[in-house]
């Protein structure tokens, strides 16, 4: 353990011109031992304490701070070695409070600050480990409202193969199942492209198939905002694709749009996925296997 506290002596050594006496007793030099240990308003500190008996024991058998700390160390238990360091810090910042503020020396102050900050430490600790400990629970699919139809749209890149999956499921206010489609586009393009191209592909199907009332979800943040936003128009290919769907989107029969978050998403992620296997694209009207299970899962 290095001797690296800004006592007088320390202070001596760096060229800085002082007295090498405790301001506190000006009695003794003021080295770490003194400072903590020795000096008599240290140890009216340690009387006020719950350690006292085993610290002065220590106090009297130990030949400098170095033993007797890693005695505390290794003996102590962790508790009692939090609170002991943290009434060492409270002492030094009293003593710095006296030298610079001129504020007065009161052990018991010195205690209770350790006692709460150590009292401090615990309650955030405790809170921290509950947050951890207990992970928000993952969003599930919800059915729409009856009436209404729920369209998921999702994607999958085959970067190897140069494709982007689709996958598209349609289900009722029940979560049953009404038709499904997966197809592959050509090129590897940036996420939130092949999104909007996955959402055209989608409003273009379910109005071919003369489908109402339909909230589309997709895992794209940044689709839902754009029918809300007439500030600025976006000549991006993301926004050029999305433009496609507006006339779809003004209508009242069509005109929902909403974030679903991965965990919400899954069987069209699946769908998604799953569609690399098929050469072209692919509609279906009873439950692909890939998706049985969730889907059952989603209507329980």
């Amino acid at each position: 353990m290095r001797d690296i506290l800004p006592t007088r002596p320390n202070l001596q050594k760096k060229g800085i011109s002082c007295p090498s006496t405790c301001f506190r007793c000006d009695i003794d030099i003021e080295n770490t031992w003194h400072t903590f240990f020795s000096c008599p308003s240290a140890k009216l500190c340690w009387q006020g304490s719950k350690f006292h008996s085993r610290i002065m024991k220590l106090i009297n058998s130990s030949d400098g701070v170095f033993n007797l700390i890693s005695h505390i160390l290794q003996c102590w238990a962790p508790q009692d070695v939090a609170e002991f360091s943290l009434i060492l810090w409270s002492m030094w910042h009293s003593r710095n409070a006296l030298h610079w503020n001129n504020t007065p020396w009161n052990q018991n102050e010195i205690i209770l600050r350790a006692s709460s900050m150590l009292h401090d430490w615990a309650t955030a600790n405790r809170a921290t480990s509950a947050q951890h400990s207990k992970p928000p629970p993952k969003q599930r699919w919800s059915p729409p409202s009856q009436g209404s139809l729920k369209c998921n749209i999702a994607t999958y890149s085959f970067p190897m193969e140069g494709l982007t999956g689709i996958g598209i499921c349609i289900r009722d206010h029940q979560g049953a199942f009404i038709r499904a489609r997966i197809t592959t586009i050509k090129g590897s393009m940036e996420p939130h492209v092949g999104k909007a191209f996955a959402f055209l592909h989608a409003i273009n199907w379910t109005h071919n198939q003369n489908l109402e009332n339909i909230i589309f979800e997709t895992d794209c943040k940044r689709i839902p905002p754009y029918f809300s936003n007439h500030l600025s128009a976006d000549t991006s290919e993301f926004g050029c694709l999305l433009d496609q769907c507006k006339p779809f989107m003004a209508k009242p029969s069509n005109s929902h749009v909403s974030f679903s978050p991965r965990s919400a998403n899954i069987v069209a992620h699946k769908l998604a996925k799953a569609a690399i296997d098929s050469a072209n694209l692919n509609d279906f009207f009873h439950i692909p296997n890939c998706i049985l299970y969730d889907i059952l899962n989603d209507m329980n």
